[in-house]
């Protein structure tokens, strides 16, 4: 792409919600521009817009492409940008792409091949979202997600880590983790970590971050008419509270939340006796109207 590009990125999953625009002149030197306020609302992201266009001496219609960071994080937060980034793609005709804000956090403290990076953000009601990754030139945006966001109990964040270090053996001799995000800060949290894990003070996704690895994705699809992408917030807990029907059957909890498991229980096959057969035939008149073993 020799002529140049202006992308325009938005990040407003956390507290702390940015603008940010990042140009990539002919000769490929990229400059970025960012604002960030704790408002939250179109009219001050839009204020942010147009004082960064007014910084570069830009026009609206300069803009090539639009990035929004898609949470997980604040409900109302996800929803602005994911909405403002839809309505000034339809008026000015540009791609729109997001990216996941965690993956932005992580590209914030990434700083050598093979570090692992675990970024946990206070979800509220004692919960927490939860992802780790590698840093590793072989997979998309430098990184190889060793754990996807999912939610989990505040109390479970640290079992967790403490229980998946040996898995990360495999991608590292020495796991040198790097904690990011805010939750790492809430106080029974904070008090269990262990010394020689290195906690930044990356507490939040930025806009910044958010640009860099819109880019990415940008250059390689800018041919296309349209890049397709999951342009809709990203909602880890889209059910908050069981049904009173579904409390009577013995659900309890948040039902998007992931319970922790230690993986020391191990599992191995065993031949079946008779002393198994009741077990069968219970299983079996859950499935079938006649069940079979016991006329054996």
């Amino acid at each position: 792409m020799k002529e140049k590009l202006n992308l325009l990125a938005l990040e407003t999953s956390s507290s702390q919600r940015s603008v940010a625009l990042l140009q990539v002149d002919e000769v490929n030197n990229i400059t970025i521009v960012e604002d960030v306020t704790s408002e939250n609302s179109t009219q001050s992201l839009l204020h942010m817009i147009d004082n960064i266009l007014k910084k570069l001496n830009l026009d609206k219609k300069a803009i090539n492409c639009i990035v929004f960071g898609q949470g997980p994080g604040s409900f109302t937060g996800t929803r602005l940008s994911c909405s403002l980034a839809h309505g000034m793609s339809l008026t000015l005709k540009i791609p729109i792409l997001s990216i996941e804000s965690h993956l932005a956090m992580a590209e914030a403290s990434k700083s050598k091949i093979d570090q692992i990076i675990v970024v946990a953000s206070d979800a509220k009601m004692n919960e927490i979202y939860l992802s780790a990754y590698q840093v590793n030139p072989k997979y998309q945006f430098g990184f190889n997600i060793l754990q996807s966001t999912i939610l989990v109990a505040c109390n479970d964040l640290v079992p967790w880590l403490r229980n998946k270090v040996n898995a990360f053996y495999k991608f590292q001799k020495q796991p040198n983790l790097v904690l990011v995000g805010n939750a790492w800060s809430i106080e029974n949290i904070n008090s269990n970590l262990n010394s020689s894990w290195l906690k930044t003070s990356i507490y939040y996704p930025s806009a910044k971050n958010i640009a860099i690895l819109g880019k990415e994705i940008f250059l390689k699809n800018h041919h296309k008419k349209q890049i397709l992408k999951d342009l809709m917030p990203l909602y880890i807990r889209n059910k908050v509270a069981f049904t009173i029907a579904e409390q009577k059957l013995g659900n309890t909890g948040n039902p998007k939340i992931v319970p922790f498991v230690e993986d020391k229980l191990k599992l191995l096959p065993q031949i079946m006796t008779e002393k198994d057969l009741n077990e069968v035939y219970l299983l079996e008149q859950e499935d079938q109207i006649n069940p079979w073993t016991k006329k054996i």
